[in-house]
C-alpha cells in the first residue's frame, strides 16, 4: 500500500508546517481579532487588524502554492 505524502504550505520563508499546524497557528490570528471585533460593536484594535491582515496573506499565499503544486 502506498503511503501517502503530507502536503506542506510555508509558514515562514524558512519553515514549511502540516496543514493542521497552519490551521492550529491562523486560528489564534482570526478568532481573538474576530472575538474583540464582536464585543467592541464593530470598533477594531490595530492589533487585530494587523492579524486579520497577516491571516488573510497566509491564507492567500497558500492557496497559490497549492494551486502551483496542483498545476506541476
Amino acid at each position: 500500500m502506498a503511503k501517502k505524502t503530507e502536503t506542506l504550505i510555508r509558514w515562514t520563508y524558512e519553515e514549511n508546517v502540516t496543514a493542521e499546524e497552519f490551521i492550529a497557528r491562523l486560528a489564534p490570528l482570526v478568532c481573538e481579532a474576530i472575538s474583540n471585533l464582536r464585543e467592541m460593536d464593530g470598533d477594531m484594535f490595530v492589533s487585530d487588524y494587523r492579524n486579520l491582515c497577516e491571516a488573510a496573506d497566509r491564507l492567500s499565499n497558500a492557496v497559490a502554492e497549492l494551486r502551483k503544486e496542483e498545476a506541476e
